[in-house]
């Protein structure tokens, strides 16, 4: 954001003047109460001046708790501001003006600024049988958006379909816990926001079943066995892989295990 100030010529319009003490700040719309109400990348416009006073008076401005940097002749009795552009990180900012000799003699406003969610696109997403898979949306906007989540176009059951809702000011997430083949589908985020009008993100789910390396090697190795121990042994460097016996005898050999194991690395 950048922040500069400047000195304008001819008539500023006051709306509505906000006095404490003898410092009064000006703005020339949107000004209720102490609160500025603007849209993302506007420019606002605030000016401040001293009366009920015949001295000369310094001016300062300050954003929080920052200063910020005046030229000289715009801090003499009267100073104006241009904040541009305005983002969503002035939201809920104040901005005072004070003397700069008795900074309690002061007036502040307020930022609410108003800005739409990020939230579009589609997604294609896998999610494997018996795990967990979640969905993310950027929900952040000012005012807050409401979230419905849909499956194929349908509202979603939270009973039936055994799905998990989160939200916060920023995100929303859905969570399936235990993904099985009836969760495959299309899902969608849609934010509803009367000032911006509603956004969606698309997921869609395929689901896969469990690694079927790991399920042949198991049954290979594991058949007919009464006792079944993992041995995890280190040869040629480093090399892991692991031995199936039963009792005191190997069921799959040194060189089997290893490609079973290697397999399911690698998947």
């Amino acid at each position: 954001m950048d922040i500069f100030s400047y000195a304008q010529s001819g008539q500023f319009i006051c709306s509505f003047c906000f006095v404490v003490t003898g410092v009064k700040v000006v703005v020339n719309e949107g000004f209720h109460e102490g609160q500025i109400t603007i849209n993302k990348s506007e420019a606002l416009s605030l000016s401040c001046k001293v009366e009920n006073t015949e001295e000369e008076e310094w001016l300062e401005w300050y954003r929080e708790k920052d200063m910020v940097s005046l030229n000289a002749n715009n801090q003499k009795n009267s100073s104006r501001l241009c904040v541009y552009p305005v983002t969503e990180s002035d939201n809920q900012v104040t901005f005072t003006c004070c003397l700069k000799r008795h900074t309690e003699i002061n007036a502040s406003v307020v930022l609410n600024v108003q800005f739409a969610t990020t939230l579009s696109g589609e997604e294609n997403v896998t999610g494997e049988r018996g795990r967990e898979i979640s969905f993310n949306c950027d929900i952040w906007a000012n005012p807050q958006v409401k979230v419905h989540w849909f499956k194929d176009e349908e509202s979603i059951d939270l009973i039936t379909g055994s799905y998990q809702l989160y939200q916060d000011g920023k995100q929303a997430r859905m969570t399936i816990p235990k993904v099985m083949d009836s969760h495959k589908a299309s899902y969608k985020c849609l934010a509803i926001s009367e000032v911006h009008g509603n956004a969606t993100r698309i997921f869609h789910l395929t689901v896969k079943g469990t690694s079927l390396l790991f399920l042949l090697s198991f049954s290979i190795c594991s058949f007919h066995l009464a006792t079944m121990y993992l041995f995890v042994q280190y040869f040629s460097g480093g090399i892991i892989f692991i031995e199936f016996v039963n009792g005191d005898e190997p069921v799959c050999s040194y060189s089997q295990c290893l490609h079973y194991w290697c397999a399911l690395y690698i998947f």
